[in-house]
């Protein structure tokens, strides 16, 4: 967006959130705070700065590679422990048709950048596709799609 007005100095953009947390009672238990922060925030798309954003704009050395997710040795409960680590929204379909695909079509590992996309592209607001599909209950077709109703 900056480079297309004629900026073209800048390369990075942050944007940030500031909460202020008041308890009524006693002091919440680490394992508290941990649940707020997971229904405060998006672990997809933000981050979380346990100690504030004092180093936000420090640029880090090295970058993270992608994590290898080990389902050719582990099976199901390596999808399903990234699913639930990652926020990842896999239903049991989802976990049992992609556990398919790597183990017994592509017979690979996943990374988890490749998981993460495969869940952006599952999501429900990317599947056009779906909401715009024949919808057929008990045998009858109804008119409208989804988008329609």
């Amino acid at each position: 967006i900056l480079r297309n007005i004629g900026i073209s100095r800048v390369t990075r953009i942050e944007c940030t959130r500031r909460l202020l947390l008041i308890f009524n009672s006693n002091i919440p238990q680490p394992n508290d705070l941990q649940k707020i922060q997971h229904q405060l925030h998006d672990r997809m798309t933000e981050c979380f700065y346990e100690n504030g954003v004092s180093n936000l704009f420090v640029q880090s050395q090295s970058k993270k590679l992608p994590t290898t997710i080990k389902v050719m040795e582990n099976g199901v409960s390596a999808l399903t422990e990234a699913n639930s680590t990652f926020g990842l929204a896999m239903d049991s379909q989802d976990i049992s048709y992609y556990l398919n695909l790597f183990v017994n079509e592509l017979k690979r590992n996943p990374t988890d950048v490749e998981l993460f996309d495969i869940a952006q592209s599952n999501s429900e607001h990317s599947r056009h596709w779906f909401f715009k599909g024949r919808l057929i209950i008990d045998g009858n077709e109804i008119k409208e799609h989804l988008f329609q109703m």
